[in-house]
């Protein structure tokens, strides 16, 4: 959607090898009785009549590139996109915008794009509708608007005078244009959100490498450039993907005239492609990523979909391959069909007994995203921050399935292997549901009343599980954590006659093997109402609190003694 003046309209050329036939309807009124035709990047302000509600287009052109038809609605101009290809293509278009979507029809490279929205609609509208529900409640707290755009917009509802407007409404723009006319809040949560999107476009284009993965790598460049970003990773993307398959194509032109123009140059070192920062912190853009990618899916992860389990099991193990140099596949058989843990390991040339640290992917039929996509996500973000660091101990990463069917069978398929290899483990540590915390007063429960006079009644909290009498790694590993966190954290030890308060995650099993082992749990049903609920979605977790609870694991491991 944009505004478009009515400019003096180019004539096309008959030549091309490509002969695209443009063919469609349009259903409804326009606001005027034409179409505007433009390609990706350039203003050609092609006029295409419509008569009686059906238009016809001949368009010649050398290359399949994106194009855009325009449709005039209320003084403003909607894009309906396609790639030219040979043949004809079918379009049907609403003049009512809040009518049925468009549709595009014709061709192998005009359906992948048509593909490529639905994909990304269905992974990227979770992330708009948590931005702007994040946005309503900052303008209802009055901490949406910076105080500088505040008093410009005061000042605009304060004055008629046409030319003092002007003045204003330009001020107002040029504050948009820097970010400074919202709140660090505001911008924080839009740079995230904009690079998770960023992160996902760029991913789909190193994977589809044809002529609309292309388009999607070229719209991001000139999105990334005017914003004044680090261009470097669609530059490493173009160079060792596009730049050799389409040393012809115009796109090619436009990609190295972008770099060229940019603060970084072809032909110098480049960053290979990981979507993430360097901080060694957690990521809030790679945990929304994260968290769309394994909850926004066709159906639920429970031991029925072992097609969905094995997808998500193929995406832990993509993601821990980023990060770590062993990585497989524990597979194992449960009532007649395979299922998959996925392992990988850190710091294998220290001699010392290992560190687990795991989680459960699957579900019940639910998203599952605090049960237990918060804790896969830990996970994921783990190997990332602790690949960069000199570690203490070997660290071994597990990401369980069939923890919801008793005994909690992927962690003791793994608790089981290590103990009849007789591999020494110092300890184990398993996330159980780490993104949900509520501040508000009675919003925590507890097995025992009485645990209430001595943890409080809200939920704002982290809780560390564990035996009364742990071992040394327990100990240790809850000392440096405690120290490191900048979350509230509270320790709850069981002892024997109470320890099956605790017992009903995966830590259980390597109990049952003689480690020693705890649980880091926002105390799941005790505080959740979207337990094991349709409910249990992203939406409803508190990714800041879940970054310091992975940050405070990471910090913990790290400084292990």
């Amino acid at each position: 959607m944009f505004s478009l003046s009515f400019l003096p309209l180019a004539a096309q050329s008959d030549s091309g090898n490509i002969k695209c036939t443009l063919k469609g309807v349009v259903i409804g009124i326009p606001q005027n009785n034409q179409l505007l035709l433009d390609r990706l990047g350039e203003s050609l302000h092609i006029s295409i009549p419509i008569h009686n509600g059906a238009f016809e287009y001949t368009l010649y052109c050398n290359h399949e590139e994106l194009y855009l038809l325009h449709i005039l609605v209320d003084n403003l101009w909607y894009s309906v996109i396609f790639i030219s290809e040979q043949g004809v293509i079918n379009f049907t278009i609403h003049a009512d915008r809040r009518a049925s979507k468009d549709v595009v029809e014709g061709g192998l490279l005009n359906r992948i794009y048509q593909n490529y929205i639905i994909e990304e609609n269905n992974k990227l509208q979770p992330l708009h509708n948590i931005r702007n529900a994040r946005f309503e409640q900052l303008r209802r707290e009055g901490k949406y608007q910076s105080s500088e755009a505040q008093l410009l917009n005061d000042q605009l509802n304060e004055t008629s005078n046409k030319r003092r407007r002007n003045e204003l409404n330009e001020h107002i723009r040029a504050l948009s244009r820097t970010g400074l006319n919202v709140t660090p809040a505001v911008k924080a949560l839009n740079d995230s959100i904009n690079s998770v999107m960023h992160q996902w476009r760029l991913q789909y284009a190193m994977e589809n490498p044809n002529i609309v993965g292309y388009s999607i790598l070229l719209s991001e460049a000139w999105t990334v450039v005017n914003i004044q970003n680090d261009i470097s990773s669609i530059a490493n993307v173009f160079q060792t993907i596009f730049a050799s398959k389409y040393p012809d194509h115009p796109y090619t032109d436009k990609m190295n005239d972008i770099i060229k123009n940019s603060s970084l140059k072809m032909g110098g070192s480049f960053i290979d492609f990981i979507p993430a920062d360097f901080t060694g912190k957690p990521d809030s853009a790679l945990i929304m990523y994260h968290l769309t990618t394994i909850t926004k899916t066709d159906g639920f992860r429970h031991n029925g979909n072992i097609p969905l389990l094995a997808q998500t099991a193929e995406y832990i193990f993509s993601v821990f391959s980023q990060y770590a140099d062993t990585v497989y596949y524990q597979p194992f058989q449960y009532d007649g069909k395979t299922y998959m843990n996925v392992v990988c390991r850190l710091g294998s040339a220290n001699n010392k007994p290992l560190v687990v640290v795991g989680a459960h992917y699957d579900t019940v039929d639910t998203e599952g995203a605090d049960d237990n996509t918060s804790g896969v996500v830990g996970l994921l973000e783990l190997v990332r921050i602790l690949s960069k660091e000199k570690l203490n101990y070997p660290i071994e990463i597990v990401a369980y399935t069939l923890e919801e069917r008793w005994p909690m069978i992927g962690s003791f398929i793994h608790a089981k292997s290590l103990h009849d290899a007789e591999i020494p483990v110092y300890g184990m540590v398993g996330f159980e549901m780490i993104g949900y915390f509520d501040d508000s007063p009675n919003s925590q429960s507890y097995p025992v009343k009485a645990m209430k006079l001595i943890y409080g009644s809200r939920g704002n909290f982290i809780f560390l599980a564990r035996k009364t009498k742990a071992g040394t790694f327990v100990k240790n590993f809850s000392t440096a954590f405690k120290k490191m966190a900048t979350i509230d954290t509270k320790t709850f030890k069981a002892s024997q006659r109470n320890v099956n308060v605790i017992s009903t995650s995966d830590h259980r099993n390597y109990w049952r093997f003689g480690y020693d082992a705890l649980m880091i749990t926002n105390t799941a049903h005790y505080r959740n109402p979207h337990y094991h609920k349709s409910s249990d979605t992203m939406e409803t977790l508190d990714i800041p609190k879940m970054m310091q609870v992975i940050d405070a694991t990471a910090s913990a491991i790290i400084n292990l003694k």
